[in-house]
C-alpha cells in the first residue's frame, strides 16, 4: 500500500515537471516574433537540391518525396511539408499572405519585408497540433508541428525559402 502511494506521488510530481519544462502557446509565439526578421534576414545557404522549376536549400534530414507542377512534398523524420509554387508571383507578392489573412482563425499571422521580398508567417491551432505556413512571394512551404517543435520548424522553412534560386 505504502509502495504504490509513493509511486503515486512519483508520477504526480514527475507530470508537473515536464508540464511545467514545457513552452507555452504564448511563449513560442513570442519566440517566433522575435526571430522573423533576423531569420528573414539572414543570408540564404547554398541550394543543395535542384529541383524542375528551381534549386534549394533543403536542412539535413529533410527529402523530396514527391515533386509535381506547382507543389514539392518534402519529409523530415516522418513530418511533411508541402511547398507550393506560383512562379508567376514577384519576390515582393503579398498573394498567399493575402488569402492566409482572409482565412482568419489563426494563433499568429506576422509580416516581414526588405526592399526587395515580402513573407510572413501564420500558425493556427488544429485539434492536437499547429498548422503553419511560411510564404515568401509566391511560395508558400506548410507543415503540421507540435508546439515543442514549432520554433524550429519555422526558422527551418524561412531558409529554405530564403535560398530558392
Amino acid at each position: 500500500m505504502r509502495r504504490s502511494y509513493h509511486y503515486f506521488l512519483f508520477l504526480i510530481l514527475f507530470t508537473l515537471i515536464l508540464t511545467g519544462c514545457g513552452v507555452s502557446e504564448e511563449e513560442a509565439l513570442t519566440a517566433i516574433e522575435t526571430m522573423l526578421e533576423p531569420t528573414f534576414e539572414q543570408v540564404a545557404p547554398k541550394a543543395t537540391k535542384e529541383l524542375k522549376a528551381f534549386n534549394i536549400y533543403l536542412p539535413e534530414g529533410f527529402t523530396v518525396e514527391e515533386e509535381f507542377d506547382n507543389n514539392v512534398i518534402l519529409n523530415n523524420h516522418d513530418q511533411t511539408y508541402i511547398l507550393f509554387y506560383n512562379l508567376f508571383e514577384e519576390q515582393d507578392s503579398d498573394f498567399f499572405y493575402q488569402l492566409a489573412k482572409q482565412a482568419g482563425d489563426y494563433a499568429l499571422l506576422e509580416t516581414f519585408q526588405d526592399n526587395d521580398r515580402f513573407g510572413y508567417v501564420k500558425v493556427e491551432y488544429m485539434e492536437d497540433h499547429y498548422e503553419v505556413q511560411v510564404g515568401i512571394g509566391g511560395m508558400r512551404l506548410t507543415t503540421h508541428t507540435s508546439l515543442k517543435q514549432i520554433e524550429d520548424d519555422v526558422a527551418n522553412m524561412i531558409t529554405m525559402l530564403n535560398s530558392v534560386e
